[in-house]
């Protein structure tokens, strides 16, 4: 998914456990669990995030609905494979490492397509189920173009409680070129990681403290993520991970709302032997990959009139690394500190119609960087625009 997508973590998810078609997320994992995880997942699920607000109960006397949304949008990122500043100059200049990345640059166009049943579940309570497809082209590094797919549903257990399962899947992606070893003049060789991508979340939702209007003034969501990743012709790149989120809610005036959220997550690899470029040239070593990684987010919306909302956001990541320094010459004693700031500007022009705008600026910094490693992301600064227009019936 584009990381445009991300919106703080709510904006697609405000409603249920989906992170539907129906949000433009602003931030980028590369694959990942939470809204972004470790990078960045197949994140298509269900129309119903941006429906309306539902509540759960009892519909016995309800038919099966079905809705549907589209939606268009285009972003601008600034550095999409994540490189450093001396990193994107050699791109530039070119040179195998860089095959098929043609620009640190780039201009995404994204088209979504969701659909949605809501009729009686288990128990006669109502129960929710969606499915979405998206496609994502790059216009300048067109070998990352992909598909992204997913599913999901969300079961009301009583009035303020709700059950929900989401799976995505990315078939194939490119990622960026990785270290894949030496030539007969020992000197390293790169080429083309192709990521394929499956995750899975069970969350629980639970309406904590129902304000006097009618409204939900306090909800707690929980859930339990994990998923696989797999990288074509580089095995020691494939993970797996485990990890759970807490995501609270809260109405604190008419016009203003406040999420808060928090993340951790374990990353498994079983230590393939890889090679390692090093000053006195490639050799192959078993490194240890295995890191936890932990994220908190916080997003401010301010509702401006009764179909506009300006949202600020910021996110922190922090993932280290279990190699000890001294031990393992890429990930011993590696730390990866990642802080994204945005903001974004909603229009519900009609109400089927609705339109997005805004921006993201990112920053990662290493707490020991290293020579040549693994042609992982290091050090890098990055800036996304979007605009977005959705249409649902």
């Amino acid at each position: 998914m584009s990381n445009r997508r991300r919106s703080f973590r709510a904006a697609p998810r405000a409603d249920c456990v989906c992170l539907a078609l129906s949000g433009a997320l602003l931030f980028a994992p590369p694959y990942g669990l939470a809204a972004q995880q470790a990078d960045e997942p197949a994140r298509v699920s269900g129309a119903s995030s941006q429906s309306e607000p539902w509540r759960g109960g009892n519909s016995q006397s309800e038919p099966w609905r079905a809705r549907w949304q589209m939606e268009a949008a285009t972003e601008y990122d600034s550095n999409v494979f994540r490189l450093t500043d001396s990193g994107k100059e050699r791109l530039d200049a070119g040179g195998t490492q860089y095959a098929d990345m043609n620009s640190a640059f780039d201009l995404v166009a994204t088209v979504e397509l969701a659909g949605e049943l809501r009729g009686r579940g288990a128990l006669g309570r109502k129960l929710s189920l969606g499915s979405g497809l998206e496609v994502d082209v790059h216009a300048l590094n067109p070998r990352r173009t992909h598909v992204d797919f997913g599913v999901d549903a969300v079961q009301s257990l009583s009035s303020r409680d709700k059950l929900g399962v989401e799976v995505g899947f990315t078939p194939s992606k490119f990622r960026r070129n990785y270290l894949s070893g030496a030539d007969l003049s020992s000197q390293p060789v790169y080429a083309a990681g192709v990521q394929q991508s499956l995750e899975g979340r069970v969350s629980y939702m639970r309406e904590v403290l129902e304000g006097r209007r009618g409204g939900r003034s306090v909800d707690v969501e929980l859930r339990a993520l994990g998923g696989r990743r797999t990288v074509r012709d580089f095995p020691w790149r494939d993970r797996s991970e485990l990890g759970g989120r807490l995501k609270i809610e809260v109405e604190l005036a008419r016009w203003l709302d406040m999420e808060l959220g928090g993340t951790r997550i374990r990353a498994f690899h079983d230590g393939t032997p890889e090679p390692v470029w090093q000053t006195f040239g490639v050799t192959t070593q078993s490194l240890e990959r295995d890191f936890f990684q932990n994220e908190l987010s916080v997003e401010t919306a301010v509702r401006l009139s009764r179909g506009a909302r300006l949202l600020f956001g910021y996110e922190w990541r922090d993932r280290a690394y279990l190699a000890e320094e001294g031990v393992d010459p890429v990930y011993g004693g590696r730390v990866q500190r990642r802080n994204t700031f945005g903001g974004e500007l909603r229009l519900d022009v009609t109400r089927t119609f609705t339109a997005r705008v805004g921006a993201a600026h990112q920053l990662q910094d290493l707490s020991r960087s290293t020579a040549g490693g693994t042609g992982d992301e290091e050090d890098f600064r990055r800036t996304t625009g979007f605009l977005q227009l959705a249409y649902r019936r």
